[in-house]
């Protein structure tokens, strides 16, 4: 088998998981099938892709499926506290909880991600992240903490 470069071959492996993923759906899944789908070793998934993902892996597991409900939490913790920073450093308030706010900004990255991975068209991921960005401020709606002025200082 000819040396192919990783940067080619992981898209290679892309396009054989999603060809997996359509006819067999997410429980089906594996780097195995991605691998024989593709018509490379497993070892060949293994090195470009050096770790599996949790997700649907734990959901694919009996029993491992708080793994997946753990990943998401810790996400959304991290991008809560991620955001409850920003808005404290901007003196600015959220007008939803921060835990709300961080959990659709993870799911709109994420779906974001998941639509580029399966057909990226760059223009297109630009546009609908600038619609997600807007989206989130919007629900944020932040405003000046009290005593604080946009732009400035208390007056």
């Amino acid at each position: 088998m000819p040396y192919v470069e990783a940067s080619v071959r992981s898209r290679q492996l892309v396009e054989a998981a999603r060809r997996v993923l359509i006819r067999d759906g997410a429980g089906r899944l594996t780097m195995r099938a991605v691998a024989a789908e593709a018509g490379v070793l497993l070892g060949t998934v293994t090195y470009v892709f050096k770790s599996k993902e949790l997700t649907i892996y734990a959901l694919r597991i009996p029993g491992l499926e708080s793994l997946a409900r753990w990943q998401y939490d810790r996400y959304a913790r991290i991008v809560a506290a991620w955001c409850q920073e920003a808005a404290s450093n901007a003196g600015e308030t959220c007008a939803v909880p921060f835990d709300t706010l961080a959990r659709v900004l993870v799911a709109g990255m994420d779906g974001l991600i998941l639509q580029y991975v399966c057909d990226p068209d760059m223009t297109r991921a630009r546009v609908d992240l600038q619609a997600v960005t807007e989206m989130v401020i919007s629900l944020a709606s932040p405003a000046p903490a009290a005593g604080r002025r946009l732009g400035g200082r208390a007056g």
